[in-house]
């Protein structure tokens, strides 16, 4: 039996799945049921579900962009990069939490090495260069983690709540006008720009305390 499939097929199956219903949909019941196979086959090539959940964070890592120099400035190479990670991500439900939840694979310690290289190429020394690449990490997950977390409220039938909730919410802001700029409902494009100017902003502060030059960020694409 352990022949009829590879592990290949198993993590196409799940991906598949994560894709239609999300990450949390992806157990190994579902999987084998899909291949035609019992559970027990598909433990000789995984040993868990988090491993399986391991190959699928390792497949998109895989595919995040990693921008030679002919696609522009060092700064605009790190924020493709990290838009790409956002595309790759949010592509799947819960697959953003994964990313920070679960231990690095080759892609992913990869891509970590890209960032972190393009920081010492612009000038940063070593020490400060792992400083900049927490920062941009950490808001580049913790933006992954939010887009998660609207996902599951909707996903959770809340949304009649999340709705409910608003509604206090405008009263509030109606008695006190100058709370208005933080009534905002989600919006995917205004969520992706917010993104890119985070990350812009962490890269021009530390380079400014560096004394390094930032090229300005000219590409219109850098998030398409």
């Amino acid at each position: 039996m352990a022949a009829a499939i590879t592990r290949e097929q198993i993590v196409d199956v799940a991906e598949s799945i994560a894709r239609r219903d999300g990450l949390d949909a992806v157990t190994v019941r579902r999987v084998s049921a899909e291949l035609g196979v019992t559970p027990a086959a598909m433990y000789w090539h995984l040993e868990d579900k988090q491993e399986l959940v391991s190959a699928l964070v390792d497949r998109a890592s895989a595919r995040t962009e990693r921008p030679g120099a002919d696609y522009g400035t060092w700064l605009e190479r790190l924020v493709r990069f990290y838009v790409s990670t956002r595309e790759e991500f949010t592509a799947i439900a819960g697959l953003g939490r994964a990313l920070v939840t679960t231990e690095p694979t080759d892609a992913t310690l990869a891509n970590c090495l890209f960032a972190f290289e393009l920081l010492t190429s612009a000038g940063f020394g070593e020490r400060r260069a792992l400083g900049v690449f927490d920062a941009l990490s950490t808001m580049s997950w913790g933006h992954l983690m939010m887009i998660d977390v609207e996902r599951s409220n909707q996903g959770q039938g809340r949304g009649d709540a999340i709705a409910k909730y608003s509604e206090r919410m405008k009263a509030v802001i109606e008695r006190t006008p100058g709370y208005a700029v933080f009534a905002r409902d989600f919006d995917d494009d205004r969520s992706r720009a917010q993104l890119v100017r985070g990350l812009e902003l962490i890269v021009r502060a530390a380079a400014l305390e560096d004394g390094i030059d930032v090229p300005p960020l000219t590409r219109v694409d850098v998030t398409n």
